[in-house]
């Protein structure tokens, strides 16, 4: 709420602020005002405030829709490729065609005692 011409005025405000470990992501019309906040309390890296581009392993990124509204897309390709990369890694690491599964898995046991 705030006066303008001798009148109240009313103004719904959407702030959406995801913060993981130290990584924040701050979703507002002007999010350098509460930023700015923030890094009273909590000192911000410098030259770390701007423009998204990657946050938890997503990629962001501003786009134009049809009816020229501007919104912000999301993508977890960056993700998800890096997971793969880091499981054929493990696997490779870990599992050889001479190892077994409970040489790899040492809490599971697939003998026949235990199943069933």
């Amino acid at each position: 709420m705030y006066l303008e011409s001798g009148q109240w005025q009313y103004r719904i405000l959407l702030l959406y602020m995801l913060v993981y470990v130290n990584d924040i992501l701050c979703i507002l019309e002007s999010p350098n005002s509460v930023l700015k906040v923030l890094n009273k309390y909590f000192t911000l890296k410098p030259n770390a405030v701007g423009t998204p581009d990657i946050y938890l392993g997503a990629k962001f990124k501003l786009m134009q829709q049809e009816n020229d509204v501007w919104v912000w897309g999301i993508s977890l390709s960056k993700y998800v490729t890096q997971t793969v990369k880091n499981c054929k890694y493990y696997i490779s690491k870990h599992l050889s065609p001479q190892s077994s599964w409970k040489s790899w898995h040492p809490t599971r046991s697939i003998s026949s005692k235990n199943q069933g």
